[in-house]
């Protein structure tokens, strides 16, 4: 079995794999993207030999929880197998889905398949959003579940790309990411004002090589903070509104970065709020900040891609064996015991509710199957989790691209590919 490539940044770091993020290809047409695997060699689902930049910290006590959605209603956007269309489907009664509009074949750049080709959200039952990689160089546009009542709320132009939004739980207010020729701006949309928070250094041209960078934006499941990191670069970053982590209140006052959490180096990624404390990933595992410091949540561990339970007791996420084949576990935050809950490969976990999680099935390739810089490929069946009677069965839906309601947030990880073509 031909072994994965690395995936290192520009001073030569080489990173543990981040599974099936998002590329994109801008060489070629901006509607280009397309899923890579990378893996350190030694690292898989723990962390291993690399040595880590980041001092030994204390281990968490108790955990936090989220506060249950208000809601009992379960939502999804997804497709559904054998049709382009994708649709909001009512998913509270599991047996029983109901489909309450379509889009159609909305987004036609997007991978059909799976994998994190699409960035679009379900921030209310009444809302999508989506940053629009067809031909508006991912303008960010909204509209209604059906597709009516379209509107652009951020237009951008060649050379500048939204690379990560999010809205708050608990307000209209909502932030995002945007990559410019001179800068990457932290912009907040609050009161129908539109202010840049902070401005890092540029994503730059990579030469049209791929290059790892964790970009990412989300509010606190209480609204009341927001976090963004930038590790286009690893290493420290530099003070206030250059640092490569970086949380605020809501009304743009900076609370702390990662210099300051005693965070001096490595990379930052998989975010994940819960209330007002954040879980990250680093070199070392999975760590948690909160207003008292940093804390270590699951040592060893390099989850992939968390969510947080609608009740606000589980996170799931995946990680990779030694083999590269993926697989879908639950962290319980009151018992802080961790169990899989695929029962052969999986990846791209959501839950429906807080009681079934579902998940594409992933298989190893065969000896002499192409799969890329894989060492996995998905089945092209998925399938649903009885977190308590541990039934797992198949599932109509294809692709997911959103759920709700989903506290805890962020959006995921963008991993960029840049050549000098994006700024022409």
């Amino acid at each position: 079995m031909a072994r994965r490539r690395l995936c290192c940044d520009p001073a030569g770091c080489c990173l543990r794999r981040l599974h099936r993020e998002e590329f994109r290809d801008t060489s070629h047409d901006n509607s280009l993207w397309f899923a890579l695997d990378c893996y350190d060699q030694s690292s898989v689902g723990v962390a291993s030999t690399i040595p880590s930049p980041v001092g030994a910290l204390k281990p968490c006590g108790t955990l936090p929880q989220g506060r249950p959605a208000a809601s009992g209603q379960a939502l999804v956007l997804a497709r559904l197998a054998g049709s382009t269309s994708w649709v909001v489907r009512d998913v509270t009664d599991i047996a029983n889905p109901v489909t309450l509009a379509s889009l159609g074949d909305k987004w036609q750049w997007a991978d059909k398949s799976g994998g994190g080709t699409l960035d679009a959200r379900l921030p209310d039952p009444s809302t999508v959003v989506w940053a629009d990689w067809g031909a508006n160089y991912g303008n960010l546009i909204q509209s209604a579940p059906n597709g009516s009542s379209q509107r652009t709320l951020v237009s951008v132009t060649s050379g500048n790309a939204i690379v990560s939004f999010a809205w708050s739980p608990v307000s209209s207010d909502w932030a995002y990411l945007v990559n410019t020729p001179s800068g990457l701006e932290w912009h907040l949309v609050a009161g129908g004002s539109d202010r840049v928070l902070a401005s890092l250094p540029t994503i730059p041209p990579h030469g049209g090589r791929p290059v790892l960078d964790p970009v990412m934006v989300g509010f606190s499941a209480d609204g009341k903070l927001m976090a963004m990191i930038d590790y286009d670069r690893t290493g420290l970053g530099g003070s206030g509104d250059r640092a490569k982590m970086q949380i605020r209140r809501t009304d743009g006052r900076l609370v702390t970065t990662d210099a300051q959490t005693g965070l001096f180096g490595g990379l930052i990624s998989d975010l994940l709020w819960v209330g007002s404390s954040l879980f990250f990933r680093d070199f070392n595992g999975i760590e948690l900040w909160d207003v008292s410091g940093v804390c270590s949540a699951l040592p060893g561990v390099q989850w992939i891609r968390p969510k947080l339970s609608p009740d606000g007791k589980r996170i799931v996420f995946a990680t990779e064996d030694s083999s590269g084949l993926s697989h879908i576990s639950v962290y319980d935050l009151s018992t802080k015991n961790v169990r899989q809950v695929s029962s052969g490969g999986g990846a791209e976990a959501w839950f429906l509710g807080s009681r079934y999680i579902w998940f594409l099935e992933e298989r190893l390739c065969g000896a002499t199957e192409s799969c890329g810089v894989s060492n996995a490929t998905l089945t092209g069946k998925s399938s649903v989790v009885d977190l308590t009677t541990g039934v797992s069965s198949q599932s109509r839906i294809a692709r997911i691209a959103d759920t709700w309601p989903r506290p805890g947030q962020p959006n995921f990880d963008n991993i960029w590919w840049m050549d000098a073509a994006a700024y022409a």
